[in-house]
């Protein structure tokens, strides 16, 4: 049984003071009591405050689905809940929308390249690690969910469908989106591996939400099991809950994957030190982890040298040979430790050059410094000194605990190149969809590029036909030159590429 928290004395009490009266026992097997419903100022609703929000307009506007979810979802059952327009519209964005978007996604690609689900599906462990991955996470999904249901516990079931949405739309999807736009003359098996995991990703997702969403996961199923099975259940709410195929589960993979998202996280914040966008390709990068995640690693080593846009990664200790270290003296801890003689200890620790506090560091246990001032020997311990870390030229590091990257920075001429044909493909993809095409439309790319080696640059790279590729253009008509001043009225755009120079594109359907 449920009620709100004001029935405590009224319903609730007379309930379970006439069971236990009459038959010695309670009335009810398990009981959830809710708080209330508020404004989206946290007061309660009332008609004479002229505060109540008409559950049949909700329903219009957003859906019963929103609705639904951010009673289950909005903290636990008994926290009062604030439902408003900007509530209900954060649920849809956030949660609704992200799965609609995935299934749209994922719907799309397989029409254009006629996905079977019943066809022949790679064995789960010969799938790349992304696939192993997302259907491990989906393992401990219905794990969590089936637990937190059985328990009556729905926030932890909602908490984490929510961050498995999430990480299946901005990481599995993302990561994977060139295997479903490439041609699956590429590679047939990693296409079809991409399709038939998210294909039963999405299914089972369905039926993971169908409690909560029902509407939302109809339609998924609907679209993604019985327009493709005349022998499927008819209704998402005719199946058996989910039971996870013991083939998915992998906490070698979950484990590998977990210290690749914490690495790019920080190469991602090593790049924005270093002034240097993900699409500009850099030579490599050296990480350190602690040493149990260190054979997890070659995993997922190409996860993030992807995801980072590099050429390599390579495993190293905590930056070394591409930082400076230096001590920097707490006075408020070296004052009452060291009294008179704490001066000195502050001058001398800051006046260690880089390998005199590298060295003090390495000899050190546990944190504590044996340092030598003018003949007497004092130990520092950890609280009284900061050490402070200063990237080497050409490098730059960003740094967690035992985790730490340390991008190369250094541009050859060979990256510059690669970064400007990135940029060019980014730039034909945007004009594609300003004028309109479909996905799988194969276009004429004409492109005149400024200075006119650069082109012939590009092109002994092979960067120009990898562009081509990227882009769906079946043919590329190049010119030497250029002396435009802007763009042309026949639909020629102007695209800088950073210092190496200009490009001048226009897409027209094949």
């Amino acid at each position: 049984i449920c009620e709100a928290i004001d029935q405590t004395r009224g319903w609730f009490y007379s309930l379970l003071a006439e069971s236990t009266l009459l038959f010695g026992d309670s009335s009810f097997r398990n009981c959830v009591c809710l708080g209330h419903i508020v404004d989206e100022d946290g007061r309660k609703m009332s008609k004479s405050a002229g505060n109540v929000v008409d559950p049949w307009t909700v329903t219009e506007v957003h859906g019963a689905d929103a609705l639904r979810w951010l009673m289950f979802a909005d903290g636990n059952p008994w926290v009062s809940r604030r439902v408003g327009t900007q509530q209900l519209d954060d649920v849809v964005r956030r949660f609704l929308l992200t799965i609609w978007n995935t299934h749209v996604f994922f719907t799309t690609y397989a029409r254009i390249d006629g996905f079977d689900p019943s066809s022949p599906a790679p064995p789960v462990d010969e799938r790349p690690v992304n696939d192993r991955w997302i259907l491990a996470e989906l393992a401990d999904v219905i794990d969590v969910v089936d637990r937190g249901l059985d328990g009556y516990d729905v926030s932890s079931a909602t908490r984490r469908l929510e961050r498995f949405v999430d990480d299946l739309s901005n990481w599995y999807v993302r990561r994977s989106r060139r295997r479903f736009w490439r041609g699956v003359e590429e590679d047939p098996s990693d296409k079809a591996a991409a399709y038939h995991t998210l294909h039963t990703t999405l299914a089972t997702l369905a039926q993971l939400l169908a409690p909560f969403v029902p509407f939302l996961a109809e339609r998924l199923w609907q679209d993604l099991v019985v327009s493709v099975d005349a022998s499927a259940a008819d209704s998402v709410h005719l199946t058996d809950f989910p039971v996870a195929d013991p083939r998915w589960r992998d906490e070698a993979v979950l484990g590998a994957m977990a210290t690749a998202r914490r690495l790019v996280e920080l190469g991602r914040q090593a790049r924005t030190d270093s002034g240097h966008r993900v699409r500009q390709p850099l030579a490599r990068a050296l990480v350190a982890v602690p040493t149990r995640e260190a054979e997890g690693l070659a995993l997922v080593r190409d996860e993030v040298a992807d995801e980072l846009n590099l050429h390599e990664v390579e495993l190293a200790e905590a930056a070394t040979g591409v930082v400076d270290r230096s001590l920097r003296p707490n006075f408020r801890a070296l004052g009452p430790a060291f009294g008179q003689d704490a001066p000195r200890i502050a001058r001398a620790l800051s006046e260690l050059d880089s390998d005199a506090a590298e060295a003090l560091l390495s000899g050190g246990r546990d944190g504590d410094l044996a340092l030598d001032v003018e003949g007497q020997v004092f130990t520092v311990t950890p609280e009284m000194y900061e050490v402070v870390e200063m990237p080497r030229t050409g490098w730059s590091v960003a740094r967690d605990g035992s985790y730490a990257v340390a991008l190369d920075t250094t541009l050859t001429p060979e990256l510059e190149v690669e970064g400007a044909a990135r940029e060019l493909v980014r730039a034909v993809n945007e004009r594609r969809k300003e004028i309109g095409l479909d996905l799988a439309d194969r276009i004429h790319l004409a492109l005149t590029l400024e200075p006119a080696d650069l082109g012939e640059r590009m092109e002994s790279a092979g960067h120009l036909q990898a562009v081509a590729r990227e882009v769906l253009a079946t043919t590329v008509e190049r010119s030497a030159g250029s002396d435009r001043a802007g763009d042309d009225a026949d639909g020629t755009v102007s695209v800088p590429l950073g210092t190496l120079g200009t490009a001048w594109i226009r897409v027209t359907r094949a």
